[in-house]
């Protein structure tokens, strides 16, 4: 199935904001009404907001972030499921979004939401005061479906916590992106029917797809022709495909541009990256490229442990071609978390310290601190190859056009 959302004109300014917290973060809902902005902006105060100015700024979201279209690669009419605030789930409607806030500490807050470049609030879009706790992050079921030839799978999601600074986070639930990406949520399959929990703690393979932009959790199924021969049961266990793409913005062609799903290379990026802007140049010399990604697959790791039974001896990871240079990345990283890697057509390229490049054309990544899993890049950029915008482009708009977008998409296929 071929993702390809195209940006509406009949849905977008913010109104009915309703906020409540449940498993450690805050969500934000909010419902739509035309016009759709470019993106929306999310603010916080430990006062009622009547101005944004005495508010903080908390993040950022593209449409594609808010209506959960990583989940459309499964089932195209899929939206977030989210805690309800009551012990329960609540389906987030066609016509709203939601941002997920992660506190650091246990206050009660206000939201507001606006649409980019706008500064009015009142009541209806604000919302609080929202009593919050430093209670443990969750994962949370999104959706049930199967794979073209009838493979089962369970699609997983939690939402990132971005900040400043990558060394603030919670002791339970580190810092997994820039400021940029705060808010914005990740998923992971369970292929197969996992088993019922036993007595005994299962084993558990957490997969790492390849395939660029176009690769997903899909991968491990049916996908491609290279991943049919691996078997995605995991007798008595778990096989577990993660999913490695955030949504930036990228120049198309001289008067167009997207928003567009861009890998990390299983790694990380640069603390000062700005997905919403296209970067001018490469970064500075003393740039840090910081393991938000690493420390998402580590609490996968962690939660499955905690909340699925997995055998804390018996997890391994399994990377397909770039997915390769990402085991090899968490191994090193924390090679005492798994019991083994395999690493199937790799697409890592070492270099003389052993670090796979982490981008292509960059061969002088240097270690910086390697305990902080960090490490001093020359001229990374996440999107390093802009300018082959091929397969799956998701919205494409005229410069300084807000309004409806052509068709971009071409060829590249998910569930």
């Amino acid at each position: 199935m071929l993702l390809c959302l195209l940006w509406s004109a009949t849905a977008g300014a913010q109104t009915n904001v309703r906020a409540w917290h449940a498993d450690g973060q805050t969500w934000i809902v909010w419902e739509d009404a035309a016009p759709q902005p470019f993106t929306y902006e999310v603010y916080r105060s430990s006062s009622p907001i009547s101005d944004l100015g005495t508010a903080t700024f908390v993040g950022r979201l593209f449409y594609l972030d808010w209506v959960g279209a990583r989940l459309r690669i499964a089932d195209q009419n899929a939206t977030w499921r989210i805690p309800d605030g009551s012990s329960g789930t609540y389906v987030i409607a066609a016509d709203e979004g939601v941002f997920v806030y992660t506190p650091h500490e246990a206050v009660s807050e206000y939201f507001a939401v606006v649409k980019e470049g706008e500064t009015a609030v009142g009541p209806d879009n604000t919302a609080g005061p929202v009593a919050q706790t430093t209670d443990p992050v969750q994962c949370h079921w999104q959706l049930h479906s199967e794979t073209p030839s009838g493979k089962p799978f369970d699609l997983y999601a939690h939402w990132t916590d971005g900040r400043e600074d990558p060394d603030s986070g919670r002791t339970d639930y580190p810092v997994m992106g820039s400021r940029f990406t705060n808010g914005t949520g990740n998923i992971f399959a369970i292929m197969g029917t996992p088993p019922d929990k036993a007595d005994d703690p299962l084993p558990a393979v957490l997969a790492m797809h390849g395939g660029g932009p176009i690769g997903s959790f899909a991968d491990f199924g049916d996908r491609f022709s290279q991943l049919l021969q691996i078997d995605t049961v995991v007798p008595d266990g778990l096989f577990v495909s993660l999913d490695d793409n955030i949504f930036v913005y990228q120049e198309l062609a001289p008067d167009y541009f997207t928003v567009y799903p861009e890998t990390t290379r299983w790694y990380g990026y640069i603390e000062s990256f700005n997905r919403f802007e296209i970067p001018a140049g490469p970064p500075a010399d003393d740039a840090v490229v910081v393991n938000y990604t690493l420390r998402r697959i580590a609490f996968i790791t962690d939660w499955l442990i905690d909340e699925m039974n997995v055998d804390p001896m018996r997890v391994s990871l399994l990377g397909f071609s770039g997915g390769g240079g990402g085991a090899g990345f968490m191994t090193r990283w924390m090679p005492e978390k798994y019991s083994a890697a395999i690493l199937p057509r790799s697409a890592a390229h070492g270099n003389d310290q052993g670090v796979g490049a982490l981008h292509a054309g960059q061969q002088g990544a240097e270690p910086a601190d390697q305990h902080a899993g960090r490490y001093r890049p020359h001229g990374l950029v996440l999107a390093d190859d802009a300018r082959e915008r091929r397969r799956t482009a998701v919205h494409a708009h005229r410069r300084g056009d807000r309004g409806p977008a052509r068709n971009v998409g071409g060829q590249g296929a998910g569930l």
